[in-house]
């Protein structure tokens, strides 16, 4: 019996040898896919210790609403999104030890936006597990999330290791399975979804005072939770984010946990429903319910962050070794987001929420210019008209696709339509995308309303030249007339037999009449305005298919 209970020690010992090497050097391609993960989980580990102030540290909500860079310019903050797409509440106090072995005496900012629900998708597990490394909390963190989902014992292996579970990708391991580069935005996202999403989600936001018990499990949760932090003694701040939850019993819910853990000595920002005072539009700041897009991310850490610098006194890393580290991810962060803000998100200026984007724009060629026609927005003292490049829906920018200030239309106080005709440094050929944002003069200057991310479109064109007929001269010669084309420099004449193809005939540089003097069988003209465009090449407007007819 001792020498089974031998052979069988000598296997369970070479089986962790076994799982730690898979672990080390060959897990990883067959870990989840998701690149945000190893950015968040293994980036942390990369930051020098004693460097970041806070951590945060919970579900996919973190790293949407917080957004580290910004925190850091305005702030001198140095924080990281210690977050995982779909974690479950039940794993928040492994997900916390494991951030800790890191960074253990920064502040821990832990949201509470996972006890809305008492439930999980399986599916999540393997995002929550797989980027950890071989422990004591991570087989911890396994149980706890295949009890709650009751996977068998049998089946639980595939998450120790993954590669149970994808055996078969053996045979289609390319190069970049095994590369994993991390990008330099210290936990930042990027994400083209979240910087160029913007979805109107004022059917799913609800605000209530209702608070709602959560179930024995969740309440178990929580108390394990707050037990782990007061033992540590950790300083810590929990947070609910403002979410368009969609139900009211998920708000009550999330209402009744900010006040219990309130009430165990702990402090707590219930911003649930301050989506006013933050200045999170809900029509244009999210990307999805739960998410927000980088316009609502960047409001967000603006309150948010005043008042971690007030609570916590952050030493201000602007001033200090850290710098150059964080300077360096700043510029390169910013190289990629600046591009979607407008000018007036760029510089600070102050919003006002209560004017409305005009609803009705519409964007067309005029001429060597384009002209934007919009609805008037009550209250407004005026109107900044933007144009960018345009940009394919769901790409992000780049730095030559940036928005730039194209012009103003100051209200005469009339409701209806205004006209904006954009004619400075555009040629035939241009295409433009413009976005109209209203404004109200304040003490400090523009206070600018809500505004639509993206715009309308057009290029500049010229119009296609009205033909009005041909008439017959004394001398047999036909003489042909059209109206005038704004931008025009040139007319190009085309004529053709009946049935047959057009051919150019002349280019006319002065006047809009032609006279044909070659005229012996009946003819069809017609005519093309022309000028140089942006590329130097010369530009057509289109024509007249069916001409007008000489006999």
């Amino acid at each position: 019996m001792r020498e089974k209970a031998g052979i069988f020690g000598r296997v369970a010992v070479f089986a962790v040898i076994l799982a730690v090497i898979v672990q080390c050097f060959v897990q990883y391609p067959f870990r989840s896919t998701d690149y945000r993960i190893p950015q968040m989980l293994e980036g942390i580990k990369k930051e020098p210790a004693q460097t970041l102030d806070c951590v945060l540290v919970g579900a996919s909500n973190v790293y949407t609403f917080w957004n580290s860079i910004a925190a850091y310019e305005e702030f001198g903050i140095t924080s990281w999104t210690y977050a995982v797409p779909g974690y479950p509440a039940i794993g928040l106090k492994n997900l916390l030890i494991e951030a800790r072995k890191a960074h253990p005496d920064s502040v821990y900012i832990i949201s509470l936006n996972g006890f809305k629900k008492d439930s999980f998708r399986d599916v999540y597990i393997h995002n929550a597990v797989d980027y950890f490394p071989l422990s004591a909390n991570k087989l911890d963190l396994i149980r706890r999330l295949c009890d709650d989902a009751e996977i068998p014992a049998g089946d639980r292996l595939e998450y120790i290791l993954p590669l149970i579970r994808f055996h078969s990708r053996w045979s289609s391991l390319e190069e970049n399975d095994f590369l994993h580069p991390e990008a330099n935005h210290k936990g930042a996202q990027m994400n083209p979804g979240f910087l160029t999403a913007s979805i109107d989600q004022t059917a799913f936001y609800v605000e209530t005072d209702r608070r709602e018990k959560i179930s024995d499990k969740m309440q178990g949760v929580l108390d394990d939770l707050l037990a782990y932090c007061r033992e540590e003694k950790l300083q810590v701040l929990f947070v609910a984010m403002p979410q368009a939850l969609g139900t009211e019993e998920a708000a009550a819910r999330i209402n009744y946990v900010c006040d219990y853990v309130e009430e165990q000595g702990f402090d707590v920002l219930n911003q649930l429903h301050e989506t006013e005072a933050i200045g999170i539009d809900i029509q244009t700041d999210l990307k999805d319910r739960i998410h927000t897009n980088i316009h609502g991310a960047l409001k967000y850490t603006d309150y948010t962050g005043k008042i971690l610098a007030e609570k916590f006194d952050f030493k201000d890393a602007r001033q200090d070794e850290r710098a150059a580290s964080w300077n360096a991810s700043a510029e390169e962060y910013r190289s990629i987001i600046n591009p979607l803000l407008y000018p007036f998100e760029l510089d600070g200026s102050p919003r006002d929420p209560g004017l409305t984007f005009p609803g009705q724009q519409d964007v067309q060629s005029a001429g060597k210019g384009i002209a934007v026609v919009f609805s008037a927005v009550p209250g407004a003292d005026g109107y900044d008209l933007f144009r960018r490049l345009p940009v394919k829906k769901n790409h992000v920018p780049t730095e030559k696709q940036s928005w730039h200030y194209a012009g103003t239309v100051v209200s005469d106080g009339r409701d209806g339509t205004y006209e904006f005709r954009d004619t400075e440094e555009i040629s035939v050929g241009d295409s433009f995308e413009y976005s109209v944002v209203a404004y109200r003069m304040g003490e400090n200057g523009k206070e600018y309303g809500r505004c639509c991310y993206s715009g309308n479109s057009a290029a500049a064109v010229l119009d296609t030249p009205v033909l009005l007929g041909v008439s017959i001269r004394e001398d047999g010669s036909r003489e042909l007339a059209w109206s005038s084309v704004d931008g025009a420099e040139s007319y190009v004449v085309y004529k053709k037999a009946e049935g047959g193809k057009y051919s150019k005939v002349a280019v006319v540089k002065d006047g809009c009449t032609y006279t044909d003097a070659e005229t012996d069988q009946p003819e069809i003209y017609t005519v093309r305005a022309a000028c140089k465009g942006s590329g130097g090449d010369t530009v057509y407007s289109d024509y007249d298919k069916e001409g007008v007819r000489a006999e």
